[in-house]
């Protein structure tokens, strides 16, 4: 794919204005992912009239039950503003996103926020446990050839105990060495990356480890990620 990326991206750039090739880009990032998760919770078995039923959907979906009961729906906030030097600072403390994704997003006017405030709550916080997620952030590392992006002397990884014994682990897919939920977890990114699809067996699985909001935040944090690191990987390592 590198070489073949490399020449899109500067076809893009011959073509596009900086803002419109970030924006893109992101959107291809971010499609390489998202579908994949939707798939996973059998959103596209579930459709009436070309619609998800979501009765009939195996994940309950954020608001669904306050829009059925009739109940004035929660306010959804907008994502935070934050200034390029401030995510620099966190991402270079963790090393958790590479600045150069950072720097990447910088020149359109919202996506550094947007997608920028979505990784700090997917993968740096939210209601799963970080050490998973983190270890989540490995297994995408190495699967799309981006070291880059899960770095052994990251921050983020160190305070959660990842060391060289769980990355060798990740990288040779023995799992053996985790908990219940963390191989669950590893599987499940695994199957999005590798495959765009999850059995039915896998999705079980995950739903013994995992409440619905955690699988939802679970696969986000894959989709959020995954598309990034493929164009890290492919041509903004040498920018």
């Amino acid at each position: 794919m590198g070489t073949l990326a490399v020449e899109s991206y500067k076809r893009l750039r011959k073509v596009f204005n900086e803002p419109d090739v970030i924006e893109i880009v992101t959107f291809c990032a971010w499609q390489f992912g998202g579908p994949a998760v939707l798939t996973s919770w059998g959103a596209e078995n579930y459709k009436v009239n070309g619609k998800v039923d979501l009765d009939q959907l195996p994940v309950r979906l954020a608001y669904a039950d306050a829009a059925q009961s009739g109940a004035p729906l929660p306010r959804i906030p907008e994502p935070p503003l934050h200034s390029l030097d401030d995510f620099q600072i966190r991402a270079e403390r963790r090393l958790s996103p590479p600045p150069t994704w950072l720097q990447f997003l910088s020149s359109h006017p919202t996506l550094l926020s947007t997608w920028g405030g979505m990784y700090e709550t997917m993968v740096e916080n939210g209601v799963v446990e970080r050490r998973i997620k983190q270890l989540q952030r490995v297994l995408i590392a190495d699967r799309l050839d981006c070291p880059t992006w899960a770095p052994e002397q990251s921050l983020s990884l160190q305070t959660v105990g990842i060391s060289a014994r769980e990355r060798e682990a990740v990288n040779t897919s023995n799992y053996s060495i985790f908990s219940e939920s963390e191989r669950a977890a590893l599987q499940y990114a695994d199957a999005l990356i590798l495959y765009g699809k999850v059995n039915d067996d896998l999705f079980q699985r995950l739903t013994e480890s995992f409440s619905w909001s955690d699988i939802v935040e679970l696969g986000f944090a894959v989709a959020t990620q995954a598309g990034a690191a493929r164009v890290v990987a492919a041509f903004l390592v040498n920018e």
